[in-house]
């Protein structure tokens, strides 16, 4: 096969037959996970993949000056200049860039084994998470959230399903699918939370406090819940997180 501009830059772009690119790749997986959301993955999970898929389709366009690449132009070099990008470009923290290109690396291992690619390059990353101090809140300042008074129902239906998760220990991902069915009578007589985990994949009994049986009780006859079948009007972990700093 004589060597033209056209072959270069088919196989630059990855579209040689037999060939594949990243944001293929990348793509593959993500539909792949979806497929998976309530099975083996949370849909927070795929989101983030999601996002990686958004990062890396700027950054090809801003470094290289192409919609995608072979994926077996994908280097050593391609990942510092990722992980330069996060940090320069959209200012991201530290354990953000590593985690960004760890969930890449997991890609390109799955291309491996499709035989995409004969070896990845993020064997040699050297990124590590740090460890970050975490502000938990005292006594007094989760008394003070609690007795804080709304004007916005939004405000107060999150401060409510916060407050839930302090007195019961449950993740935001646990207490989002709650049902009545799950509220039953413990042993020792009063109501108990009975669920399996969703990141450990175990069954939870958790004895309902004063705090937290207030809370339900709150939205017993709420037209959300009712509607939905939920315990209580837990929003999106976006907008959750987005009113707690207005909370905050």
């Amino acid at each position: 096969m004589p060597i033209t501009a056209e072959l270069i830059k088919s196989s630059y772009l990855g579209t040689l037959s037999n060939s594949h690119t990243l944001l293929e790749a990348v793509a593959d997986h993500n539909v792949k996970m979806e497929q998976l959301v309530g099975k083996d993955y949370v849909r927070g999970t795929l989101n983030r993949y999601k996002v990686l898929e958004t990062h890396l389709k700027v950054f090809i366009h801003l470094k290289y000056n192409v919609t995608d690449m072979d994926i077996r132009t994908i280097d050593q070099a391609f990942l510092n200049g990722f992980d330069h990008y996060l940090r320069s470009e959209k200012n991201c923290a530290n354990n953000y860039v590593v985690k960004n290109i760890k969930n890449l690396g997991k890609i390109l291992r799955i291309c491996m084994e499709n035989e995409w690619i004969d070896k990845s390059p993020f064997t040699t990353y050297k990124g590590k998470t740090k460890n970050v101090d975490r502000f938990y809140l005292n006594k007094e300042e989760l008394t003070q959230i609690i007795g804080k008074e709304f004007l916005s129902e939004r405000l107060k239906q999150v401060r409510d399903v916060f407050i839930f998760c302090c007195f019961t220990g449950l993740a935001y991902v646990d207490v989002f699918k709650l049902k009545q069915e799950n509220i039953r009578k413990g042993i020792d007589g009063d109501r108990w939370l009975f669920t399996n985990r969703q990141k450990t994949k175990t069954r939870s009994s958790v004895p309902l406090l004063t705090t937290a049986t207030k809370i339900i009780d709150r939205y017993a006859t709420n037209k959300i819940c009712l509607n939905k079948g939920l315990l209580l009007p837990v929003p999106s972990n976006q907008k959750m997180n987005e009113y707690l700093k207005e909370i905050g």
